[in-house]
């Protein structure tokens, strides 16, 4: 995952530390920088991170979630835009869901009379950090969105659809034509986006031709949605098709925060294109996710670490990575991670993080015991 040095500058005010030091500290924490290049971004000079996020951490496959891995090392605070769309049309969409057991969560919307057409420099110049290539607008502030957000989305030509849109099992189409010309043979088991004719993407990975957006697009469909994700990541591998989506959606995604990234993508659709919101939003969350607790004892950390690493200190660091804390005893907390953060399911993943935020680096190095060898 790529993120700007001015990304970070924006989204965390009052960062003071340099590149290189962050650098150092996402390495430290868990994020390995692979590097760390001068770049230079609308005429200014920048710098880019590259960064290998090798744990399950899908939360930090986006500027965001990196924004909030720097903001909880300086103990500071992230300052996202504050989005709200004012009023939805009255008109039902149609939209659909046909496999309930394999979609978690889904949002899709009906936008008329956007102007589609090339995008300004700022946004092409960024998505070339990311080797994304620019397509149209409306393309590029999907892609844009996924980027900040974490969260894939898919665009459709709504007067190219044969009939709404819907999310269903594969019910014997057997190719697909991708947005790129491939043409892929299917196996029958695949979740697929469709009209009442036409198969129109395969969910969580790519789109197909039939409803592309072209910059004569004039009225669209927009979904967002997560899926089964072991059906992503077996979909994805038996028929080779890996993309910046199926990279995340073959992941634990926050189902809670895919509103926040519609609402997001909508505004600046609406802001940029000129459209109008012509039906209901689609919402579709049969069993909203809640994290359990965790039981901890914030003497743990102390003695993983073998370092001192006090209660307040615990406590701090939770809060600051928006884990929700409850003093049940002196030696037992309830911790409830975030819906972003899947990954932390047991006590020892909470030990790791107050551990990792707290600092490898401040746990000193000895060295090994030596032993003698007894003579026989």
């Amino acid at each position: 995952m790529k993120i700007l040095y001015s990304q970070l500058k924006q989204f965390v005010p009052g960062l003071k530390a340099t590149p290189k030091q962050i650098g150092e500290k996402f390495t430290m924490a868990g994020l390995m920088t692979a590097s760390l290049k001068k770049v230079i971004y609308l005429g200014r000079s920048d710098f880019l991170f590259d960064l290998e996020v090798r744990q399950n951490r899908v939360d930090c496959l986006s500027v965001w979630g990196l924004a909030r891995e720097v903001a909880a090392y300086y103990g500071l605070k992230v300052k996202l835009p504050t989005v709200k769309i004012k009023a939805f049309a009255k008109s039902d969409s149609g939209i659909k869901v046909r496999i309930p057991k394999k979609v978690i969560r889904a949002l899709a919307i009906n936008i008329n009379n956007v102007r589609n057409e090339k995008s300004p420099t700022w946004l092409k110049e960024l998505m070339s950090f990311y080797d994304i290539n620019p397509i149209n607008l409306l393309v590029d502030l999907s892609n844009y969105v996924m980027i900040l957000t974490g969260f894939s989305s898919h665009i459709l030509d709504r007067d190219k659809m044969s009939g709404s849109l819907a999310w269903k099992m594969n019910d014997g189409f057997k190719t697909i034509t991708t947005l790129d010309g491939t043409l892929i043979n299917l196996r029958g088991d695949e979740i697929i986006l469709a009209d009442d004719k036409n198969i129109l993407g395969l969910a969580g990975m790519v789109g197909g031709q039939i409803a592309a957006i072209r910059e004569e697009t004039k009225n669209i469909t927009i979904e967002m949605a997560i899926y089964d994700r072991v059906l992503v990541r077996r979909n994805s591998r038996s028929l080779k098709v890996f993309t910046e989506a199926s990279n995340r959606l073959e992941k634990d995604q926050d189902s809670n925060g895919l509103d926040f990234a519609m609402n997001l993508l909508l505004s600046l659709i609406l802001e940029k294109t000129g459209g109008r919101i012509s039906s209901k939003l689609f919402s579709y969350y049969p069993k909203k996710i809640v994290r359990p607790k965790i039981d901890f004892n914030p003497v743990s950390p102390s003695v993983f670490a073998g370092v001192k690493i006090s209660g307040t200190q615990a406590l701090n660091i939770l809060k600051r990575l928006d884990f929700q804390v409850v003093k049940k005893s002196v030696s037992l907390w309830h911790v409830r991670p975030p819906v972003s953060r899947m990954d932390v399911t047991i006590p020892e993943d909470v030990i790791e993080e107050v551990i990792r935020i707290f600092g490898f680096e401040k746990i000193p190095t000895n060295d090994a015991p030596v032993f003698a060898i007894a003579k026989q």
